[in-house]
């Protein structure tokens, strides 16, 4: 019988504009003192952070039926680089937003570097692919040496000094994402506006067979019920699978598809039916979904899951102010001097977009044969049908980092 594994992939493209406000400069200091720090006090700022963001993302669209998928993985780790050039109550609140008051540049720096080699060390078909890049208008701002050194020492990042009044400049960044995000996403800018001097990037690309593939000929289209209560008819993937982690209890019904490295996860959460999945987000926390992650047990489920894919958009500004980072987006009162200095005036956050892009499709092939001789009667196993607005999470087990979080409220929605 012929299998197709289920290939799970996605695209993160997060962007940084600082523009220009008129105001007199500041002056910068030097790079903090480097310091021993284990990445254990990174992650424990970060499970606050990815919990703390992905509800103001749901806070902030608008729309309550449209799918929300964020990565806080690379939101953070762009922030993690802006952070370095930041100085007094702006750096204080990026602190506070990230979970990481106290924690130096260099020390941040070091952690992020043990973080990222845990996360993209990975075996089979799994890979993460992070990169980083920093774009800034050479005729309109001086970067601070030591930010760029620090950004490619700490972050590896790519940095270009170009004439953004060059039409080749908004090719050279396009086509930079273009090739981070191996083609899934062409294009991130359509212009670049006079007020804009710097872009601070952040891509990750992630690729995965499943580790207990769906077989393709058990998929049909079911019907999912949406938040309105009205039905739609989607393509719907099925398996009887001995093995795999899951729990059913009165609050929520939750199911972990290991990928081919084991360590990354794709942990999908269903709350009762008469519960709002907004309401559900709303009362889980880290501590929470650390406990649906250790009460996991693995045995035998009959399983539902839709095929999806999904683009998704959203500007940050105003979450990660109310999260503490209302001075960074201030003209007047941002202090990012130590990233650079401009002539014309202030650096600020003028808009921090977030896009992307995951798919859920059949690729590969797999051939197997199985003889089975027995006599037997059991019970069916448990359904479980993810056929109405559902959690999901795709998270790595050792860091318990989550790449890549969402809410599926219509799998059948247009992919923009």
């Amino acid at each position: 019988m012929n299998h197709f594994a289920d290939l799970f992939r996605y695209s993160i493209i997060p962007i940084f504009l600082l523009t220009l406000f008129s105001s007199c400069e500041k002056s910068s200091d030097a790079v903090p003192q480097e310091s021993e720090i284990n990445k254990s006090e990174l992650l424990e700022g970060i499970q606050d952070f990815q919990w703390s963001l992905f509800k103001e993302a749901i806070l902030e669209e608008g729309d309550q039926s449209k799918n929300v998928i964020i990565s806080p993985l690379s939101v953070a780790s762009a922030l993690y680089m802006a952070l370095r050039g930041a100085d007094n109550q702006t750096r204080a609140g990026m602190e506070r937003a990230l979970a990481l008051e106290g924690i130096s540049s260099a020390e941040v720096g070091m952690a992020y570097q043990q973080w990222i080699s845990t996360l993209t060390t990975t075996e089979g078909e799994t890979r993460l692919s992070p990169a980083n890049a920093i774009f800034w208008d050479k005729q309109r701002i001086l970067p601070e040496q030591s930010f760029l050194t620090y950004a490619k020492q700490y972050f590896d990042a790519d940095t270009y000094g170009l004439d953004f009044g060059n039409e080749s400049a908004l090719d050279d960044i396009n086509q930079w994402v273009n090739e981070k995000t191996e083609n899934r996403i062409t294009k991130i800018l359509d212009e670049i506006r006079d007020d804009e001097v710097m872009f601070i990037l952040n891509a990750l690309f992630f690729t995965s067979d499943w580790k207990y593939p769906f077989p393709l000929e058990q998929t049909a289209v079911r019907p999912f019920s949406l938040r309105d209560g009205s039905i739609v008819e989607v393509p719907t993937m099925h398996q009887d699978i001995a093995t795999l982690p899951n729990l059913i209890t009165e609050t929520y019904q939750a199911v972990d598809m290991p990928f081919a490295d084991s360590s990354y996860r794709f942990t999908m959460v269903l709350p009762p039916k008469e519960q709002d999945i907004d309401d559900f987000i709303g009362n889980l926390n880290a501590s929470t979904v650390q406990e649906i992650f250790n009460n996991l047990k693995s045995n035998r489920i009959l399983l539902n899951v839709p095929k999806f894919s999904v683009s998704y958009k959203i500007l940050l500004n105003e979450p990660l102010k109310r999260m503490g980072m209302q001075e960074a987006f201030d003209p007047n009162l941002a202090d990012f001097t130590k990233l650079g200095s401009a002539p014309e005036g202030n650096l600020f956050l003028s808009k921090v977009l977030h896009k992307t892009f995951l798919k859920v499709d059949e690729k590969g092939a797999e051939g197997a044969a199985v003889t089975s001789i027995g006599v037997g009667v059991t019970s069916l196993p448990p359904m479980i049908s993810f056929n109405r607005p559902f959690l999901f999470m795709l998270w790595e087990r050792e860091t318990n980092t989550i790449v890549f979080i969402g809410k599926m409220e219509d799998p059948g929605a247009k992919t923009e």
